[in-house]
């Protein structure tokens, strides 16, 4: 009989440049090949994956051949990137109302498969990808992290602290990764965490910063010394990382904070080198671009809209979407030597929590886990509210097809996510508030009367 047990064991301990595949090594290859191009060669690669994807789109993707006849567009005539801005800019709901134009005509159903994205807008979207694009997007991050000594030639020992539950109890090790739960219910749980951390003593932490940032808080108030022998860097994805949490982060655990920049639509990727914390856009990913709140090209270091092009998603190529990011783009070079263009800020994101009766925080990038993101194809915008400690409110604007079966499972599943120790109310509306600048806020906690947290 085989020992499936023994089996994935040994599996877990192989290196991933070995098992995670051919589409692995090539991307992977490809991004350490490209990593210190000049500024003239670095635009020369985006420029040829440019004219690569516009040329693709236009002949296997219905909503681009048309679009491109309509404006007139002609792709042999593409010969700088400024030529990008003669195509229109596509949002967010237009791929949604019409999913499957976008949608390429070569591919088969069995090598497609669906990404759900909510993030930091309130909007729910769904969209497709080849089934291989889990082992282009690992090849990308895995490189970024090499930055800080991540080698995918070796077996490197992780934490993962970031919204991902464990099968059972408050963490467990799945797949030779140690995966903590992210939701702290009192001061005793962190004493039990670093307990378990130490004892793992992992080469890195993978976390939501708002999450490792709480761990951290807590290390200092209680004058803790956390030795970790082997931890290179805590890598800090998917929220603001500002210079303040960072800080205290790395005093905390006494090693450096890497982050970096990414979306669910997987039109950009950029993450901080070895010397500075600016975000540097990898060349063989996607193009980047932003405009101003009058829709025109923001200059270097002007704050703006991204908008992206994606390079390695054959199924939905997006081509100049608006990714609703506001971020702060620059053409200076920098000191480490590589000629990649930079994204100095990401403006637009929020590291906010719920409060529930009993003090335990509970960050908004665990409020949705990615898996319950297909419950919302038939809700047009959403948004969590708390005013009070205890009770958050769930705001909806619904589209028609919206079922009472909908809303069953919506409920209960938030329900869960959220515990017995917080109210929960969905209240239906027109439309949802938008902040100053025109955003649509994934979680509003601006009128809670108790911002402390507070633990039993």
């Amino acid at each position: 009989m085989i020992n499936k047990k023994l089996i994935r064991s040994i599996y877990d301990i192989v290196p991933s440049y070995y098992k995670e595949g051919h589409t692995y090594r090539k991307y992977y290859n490809l991004a350490q090949r490209n990593d210190y191009l000049t500024r003239e060669e670095f635009d020369r690669v985006q420029l040829r994956h440019l004219t690569g994807i516009l040329r693709y789109a236009s002949i296997h993707v219905p909503y681009y051949s048309r679009l491109f006849k309509d404006i007139r567009f002609h792709i042999d005539k593409v010969d700088s990137l400024n030529c990008m801005k003669d195509i229109p800019i596509t949002c967010k709901e237009q791929v949604q109302e019409n999913l499957r134009d976008f949608q390429s005509k070569i591919y088969p159903s069995s090598r497609i498969r669906a990404i759900y994205s909510g993030g930091s807008t309130g909007i729910p979207a769904e969209y497709l990808s080849q089934k291989s694009d889990s082992a282009i997007e690992r090849a990308f991050m895995h490189f970024q992290w090499s930055r800080v000594g991540f080698s995918p030639h070796n077996n490197n020992k992780l934490a993962m602290i970031r919204g991902v539950k464990p099968l059972k109890g408050d963490y467990e090790i799945r797949n030779g990764i140690l995966v903590f739960s992210s939701y702290i219910k009192n001061q005793k749980m962190y004493g039990e965490y670093l307990e378990r951390l130490i004892e793992f003593d992992p080469d890195f932490i993978h976390a939501y910063p708002s999450i490792i940032d709480l761990w951290a808080q807590y290390i200092i108030d209680n004058n803790l010394n956390v030795s970790l022998s082997k931890l290179k860097a805590i890598l800090c994805g998917s929220e603001n990382l500002d210079r303040i949490q960072r800080e205290r982060i790395e005093k905390a655990f006494h090693t450096r904070v890497y982050s970096w920049y990414g979306h669910s639509e997987r039109g950009c990727l950029a993450g901080e080198c070895e010397v500075s914390n600016d975000y540097h856009i990898l060349p063989d990913y996607g193009y980047a671009e932003s405009i101003t709140s009058s829709g025109d090209i923001a200059k270097s270091d002007e704050p703006g809209n991204l908008i992206v092009t994606s390079f390695n998603n054959k199924v939905m190529p997006l081509i100049r979407f608006n990714t609703c990011d506001e971020v702060i783009l620059s053409d200076q070079l920098c000191p480490c030597g590589r000629g990649a263009r930079l994204i100095k800020k990401v403006v637009g994101r929020t590291n906010q929590y719920l409060i529930d009766s009993k003090g335990k925080i509970i960050p908004a990038n665990v409020l949705l886990p990615y898996e319950l993101l297909g419950l919302f194809k038939n809700v047009r915008q959403y948004q969590f509210v708390q005013e009070k400690v205890g009770e958050c409110i769930f705001l909806m604007n619904v589209k028609p097809s919206f079922s009472v079966e909908d809303e069953k499972k919506i409920k209960a599943e938030i329900e869960r996510e959220l515990g017995r120790n917080m109210r929960f109310l969905i209240k239906y509306v027109d439309t949802i508030p938008r902040t100053k600048n025109g955003k649509l806020m994934f979680l509003d906690v601006s009128r809670r009367l108790d911002n402390s947290t507070r633990f039993n």
